[in-house]
């Protein structure tokens, strides 16, 4: 038996493994170009202030800023840009209106006052026809509230914008629901609405079938019975 040969591969074997259990212990080199990693630091994510991936400028920890999700902010669409997208007959998807309460109405509600304010305005008062008084006016319900300082238009308010004039549309028909009104009870029906609405007009009945049409209710429907879920179906 080579006694020599054994002594060779034993010492070699152990050399080995020394220098196996020191690189371990240490720390890994950089790779070229990537800066050092503190030692205070993970080499991949720090669990006290997480970040995503993505943003890392080295892909080696946290060497990017750390960015608050709760600061960052999104730019909101402009009612130009969504009717451009979306055509004109659009109540663009933009933030609840300032004067919504923040009692006497849930979503389901709101949901509704939105669906009458649109049938009014497109069926009932012509909004977003071409010459129309409500569309020049901005003012899709044909309201009476005097000069907001753009003026009025046979005694309809102009509004700066057509979203100010949706906000007001829907103020009323919510104030109506509420029982806050001085003209509408909640328990109108919409034959009763469209004969105030219309300033007693002798063709009110056009515009109470167009609404309730829109609307898929009768004219005996009442408001209240609309905008809880009461609705009398034609």
């Amino acid at each position: 038996m080579n006694f020599g040969l054994i002594g060779f591969l034993f010492l070699a074997g152990a050399g080995a493994l020394y220098a196996l259990s020191k690189l371990k212990a240490g720390s890994a080199p950089n790779a070229p170009g990537k800066a050092p990693v503190p030692d205070n630091q993970s080499k991949f994510f720090q669990l006290g202030k997480p970040s995503a991936p993505g943003v890392l400028a080295t892909g080696q920890g946290e060497t990017a800023p750390y960015i608050d999700p709760n600061s960052v902010t999104l730019p909101q669409a402009s009612l130009p840009d969504i009717q451009t997208m979306f055509g004109s007959k659009v109540d663009a998807p933009l933030p609840p209106p300032p004067d919504a309460p923040t009692q006497g109405t849930d979503l389901i509600v709101e949901d509704g006052i939105q669906r009458v304010a649109q049938a009014i305005a497109y069926k009932g008062e012509g909004y977003g026809k071409p010459g129309a008084l409500p569309t020049r006016a901005k003012n899709p319900g044909d309201l009476k509230l005097g000069d907001h300082g753009q003026g009025t238009i046979d005694g309809k308010t102009i509004f700066a914008t057509d979203y100010e004039g949706w906000v007001h549309l829907r103020a009323q028909i919510r104030l109506m629901y509420l029982g806050r009104s001085e003209f509408y009870k909640p328990d109108d029906t919409f034959q009763n609405i469209g004969w105030e609405w219309t300033g007693h007009a002798s063709d009110y009945q056009n515009w109470v079938h167009a609404v309730t049409t829109e609307l898929g209710i009768s004219p005996q429907t009442t408001l209240r019975g609309y905008l809880t879920g009461g609705t009398v179906r034609k």
